[in-house]
């Protein structure tokens, strides 16, 4: 009976080693953004089930993050930027986070500068909005200014 008593004491005690404070999984929860192991961070919060406030707030940005990243994996730079910008005005985001989203903004600027570059160069290829003739055709003489105008002005009014 004893040596039953001392088994169960000691499955006890060692059951207790076993878990790890709350203040440790904060620290380990503060390496993975150090590392910038955001999902390793937001995992560690979900399965630890930590309810203060901070770590919410914390759970929720690492969440918004992850939107913000799926809609750059899709090349959704409207999306992203809409995103980026939400998250950024809030005053308490992790450093991490912030300059991670800085450098997402960048890329998605550039990305829309590029596809609105490649745009434009195709309209002059082809002519432009104007109604203009593509480069080295010559101007039909017939089309008069006032003649475009009214036309930009009907289309304007439909």
């Amino acid at each position: 009976m004893k040596k039953l008593v001392g088994m169960f004491t000691a499955c006890l005690l060692l059951a207790g080693c076993g878990t790890e404070s709350e203040e440790q999984i904060k620290d380990k929860i503060n390496v993975a953004l150090e590392n910038e192991e955001y999902e390793e961070a937001l995992t560690l919060i979900e399965e630890n089930s930590l309810a203060d406030e901070e770590t919410k707030v914390l759970s929720a940005q690492l969440q918004e993050f992850n939107e913000v990243k799926e809609a750059k994996s899709q090349a959704d730079w409207d999306r992203v930027l809409e995103k980026a910008h939400s998250l950024l005005e809030n005053p308490a985001l992790d450093n991490n986070l912030k300059k991670e989203l800085e450098g997402m903004i960048v890329e998605a600027e550039t990305e829309i500068n590029k596809s609105i570059r490649e745009s434009f160069e195709q309209n002059s290829a082809n002519g432009d909005e104007e109604g203009n003739p593509p480069p080295g055709e010559p101007e039909d003489r017939s089309v008069n200014l006032k003649e475009k105008y009214l036309a930009k002005l009907a289309e304007v009014e439909k």
